[in-house]
């Protein structure tokens, strides 16, 4: 059944970390149990399929990833109006050592959940299988993963295998009875504001710690900018040395800019670190080649775990930083009564396709920093401030003055493939940082001179009205933190 969401309403997830050593170790042990499973059906139904290219079996892909007919397999149920798929499979795969393994593990697990981890199993074959239809050479099947070098996996609970009917703890039904965990009800509903909008419960794990990822329906509040009549927009650009630096379309919002300097310097840090630990369990590695001792390999082994939960530490250092500062940033815009927000996610593409050619400590910061984390964060609660959001392309944007020039027809010339003079962009970075503007002759804020272009290749305005207002261009806000804005905003109720 397809969800239907109200147009003042959005699905957002919480995520609950699970610290309690008793009960980490419990769901632990049930995550490794369904991911076991799902890797004996990826390899059963690989089999079969090799099996089938060389003309040897008839292909049971259908049957082998319907929930129908594995669900009367492992429960040895007659399967309803699937009885003769079920027969046909109970037949063939009675004396197959992976299907009596299947069926053993699968009678422990909840079936509902095992039918939700199929669902998944078969959508990835099905992609596959268009792959090879469509005659890509590199079409790979669905690989199994050791359970030692599994990093991330999810169990999707079914909607009766979870419940908050017991004050203060959620119940998870992973097996053949329920799971109680304390879970405080009352800080949940400060966040979904009532159980009744939970709509699903997720069980997931990543670098050995488990989260509780729980969804809900959001209705926002209405918001004084959706009922402005008239709209004011804003620029944002991103970057590694300034995380964020916004302009407002108007004349008294000053600019602001977020600092990335605590970021780099704590991912510097933290590659230190991991470069003097990855040195250290190389020597182990290196020494169990020739003296195998059991000390050695236990020490090995906590090394290795040490190196996973650093890497999760730093996941939860940029989710907590991230989220704090895209709703201070919201914050900010609300107070300056703006209605359309303009970003760019070009850099996102830069980060994906491999044609970043930065040197190395400059590359591992624009690499490893996830500032489109912020990006992502800040569109997502948009809508309960009543902001829209746009993307749009930046290119040329940091190249150009926003005060002599006009951005939007250098990227025309640049879709029309017509040459681009040097001229055409009225000026050019003197430094890092600043920008020169060559017809006027006026130098400030690079990276405030794109988030004003960026509104321009939006809007297609003109901001000639800048050149008596420059303090949105020289003279904007810098700081460092959430909290740091946070005063920031408290000082100044209003701004536009």
């Amino acid at each position: 059944m397809r969800l239907k969401i109200e147009p003042n309403e959005q699905m957002r997830t919480t995520i609950i970390r699970i610290v309690e050593k008793e009960a980490k170790e419990k769901l632990l042990k049930y995550v490794y149990d369904y991911k076991q499973w799902e890797n004996m059906i990826v390899i059963l139904i690989e089999q079969n399929y090799q099996l089938f290219k060389e003309k040897k079996t008839a292909n049971d892909f259908k049957y082998l990833s319907s929930y129908q007919v594995m669900r009367a397999v492992i429960r040895d149920t007659p399967g309803g109006k699937d009885q003769k798929k079920a027969d046909y499979i109970k037949e063939k795969y009675k004396d197959n050592e992976l299907m009596k393994q299947i069926i053993e593990l699968g009678k422990k697990l909840k079936i509902h959940n095992v039918a939700m981890v199929l669902s998944s199993i078969k959508g990835n074959f099905r992609s596959f299988f268009t792959k090879i239809k469509k005659g890509f050479k590199d079409a790979r099947p669905p690989q199994p993963k050791k359970l030692c070098k599994v990093s991330q996996f999810s169990i999707p609970l079914d909607m009766n295998a979870w419940s908050f009917n017991h004050q203060d703890e959620i119940a998870l039904n992973l097996s053949d009875h329920m799971f109680y965990l304390p879970l405080n009800h009352e800080k949940l509903i400060d966040i979904v504001a009532d159980l009744e909008n939970i709509q699903s419960v997720l069980v997931h794990m990543r670098n050995k710690e488990i989260y509780l990822n729980i969804s809900y329906r959001y209705k926002t509040k209405t918001s004084e900018n959706s009922n402005m009549a008239s709209q004011k927009e804003a620029g944002l650009d991103v970057g590694v040395n300034n995380l964020a630096s916004f302009v407002v379309n108007d004349e008294k919002t000053p600019s602001l800019i977020v600092a990335g300097n605590n970021f780099k310097h704590y991912n510097a840090k933290f590659n230190r670190f991991l470069a003097k630990l990855g040195s250290s369990i190389d020597l182990l590695q290196e020494s169990l080649k020739t003296t195998p001792l059991e000390d050695t390999n236990i020490r090995l082994l906590d090394l290795r775990k040490f190196r996973s939960f650093l890497y999760e530490k730093r996941n939860r250092y940029f989710y907590d930083q991230f989220h704090k500062m895209s709703k201070r940033i919201l914050e900010y815009l609300a107070k300056s009564k703006v209605t359309d927000l303009f970003i760019s996610k070009n850099l996102a593409d830069l980060k994906n396709n491999g044609d970043c050619h930065l040197k190395k400590s400059s590359k591992q910061n624009f690499i490893q920093i996830p500032f489109i984390k912020l990006l992502e964060y800040i569109e997502y609660k948009a809508f309960g401030y009543g902001i829209r959001v746009h993307v749009v392309d930046e290119s040329y944007t940091s190249k150009t003055s926003c005060l002599s020039s006009d951005v939007n027809l250098i990227q025309q010339k640049a879709k029309e493939n017509q040459p681009i003079l040097t001229n055409d962009f009225k000026g050019s970075r003197v430094k890092r940082g600043l920008f020169k503007d060559s017809v006027l002759s006026l130098v400030f804020n690079a990276d405030l001179n794109a988030a004003v272009n960026i509104i321009k290749v939006g809007t297609n305005k003109s901001f000639t009205w800048l050149k008596n207002f420059l303090f949105k261009l020289c003279n904007p806000v810098k700081l460092i933190s959430d909290w740091e804005l946070a005063g920031f905003l408290r000082a100044n109720t209003v701004f536009g």
